[in-house]
């Protein structure tokens, strides 16, 4: 599939994380995005009351859609995010997200969390790894990791450190490309109360490339009946 196709394609999808990324703002957490590259300073890009969404150019990389949806949508501890990211310059790059979901008051303690990773690739990706904290990017206390060299999904279980006050919940990915590339990842976090669904981002870039797919060949129609007349 070429630039031009994965880029519609990468527009449907991030359309779709946006509609679905728009929670209730009562008694909301702060949800931050950051980003790296290449080991570079973490930047933040954009926060949000209870959800946050980041389409934009970073360094090597367009940015499609990086989403995070907390609380209240979510009881706390809850903390999704997806993203789908397309490198650009075509070699070899490194992109760091993080979503971090501030002033967690809910639970205290040890806890048990259960965090769900999934991912889905298309060409020039090599790996995908992806990580929970308890804490802030780049200085937290790791909950769980997992590193995707191919599609597939897991489920991880890990206590907590001793939680007190507020406090923040961060998930990562590290994402390497030896080009232009196209992934589709997923994270989810939540507390011991109950189990969360493993996410399923394969799906999310089938839709995404369905989506590209469908405008394209309108586009390739139009074209057609305009040069019939």
């Amino acid at each position: 599939m070429g630039a031009v196709a994965l880029r519609m394609s990468i527009a449907g999808l991030a359309l779709i994380v946006g509609l679905l990324a728009l929670p209730s703002r009562a008694a909301a957490d702060n949800i931050v995005i950051s980003l790296q590259e290449n080991g570079g300073a973490i930047q933040q890009v954009v926060s949000g009351v209870g959800s946050a969404l980041y389409i934009g150019q970073f360094g090597d990389y367009v940015i499609n859609a990086v989403s995070g949806t907390g609380s209240p949508q979510l009881a706390e501890p809850g903390l999704q995010t997806s993203s789908l990211d397309i490198s650009g310059g075509g070699k070899n790059d490194v992109l760091n997200i993080f979503v971090t979901e501030m002033g967690l008051t809910s639970p205290s303690g040890v806890n048990p969390f259960v965090s769900s990773f999934a991912a889905a690739f298309s060409d020039n990706v090599a790996s995908v790894l992806e990580q929970t904290f308890i804490g802030n990017p780049g200085s937290g206390t790791l909950l769980s990791s997992y590193l995707f060299t191919d599609s597939g999904s897991t489920t991880l279980v890990n206590k907590t450190p001793n939680l007190s006050g507020a406090y923040n919940e961060t998930v990562e990915y590290t994402i390497k490309t030896t080009g232009v590339g196209i992934v589709a990842a997923s994270i989810q976090i939540a507390g011991g109360s109950g189990p969360v669904n493993t996410p399923e981002p394969s799906t999310l870039l089938l839709m995404g490339l369905g989506l590209g797919s469908l405008l394209l060949l309108g586009k390739r129609r139009l074209a057609f009946s305009q040069s019939a007349r």
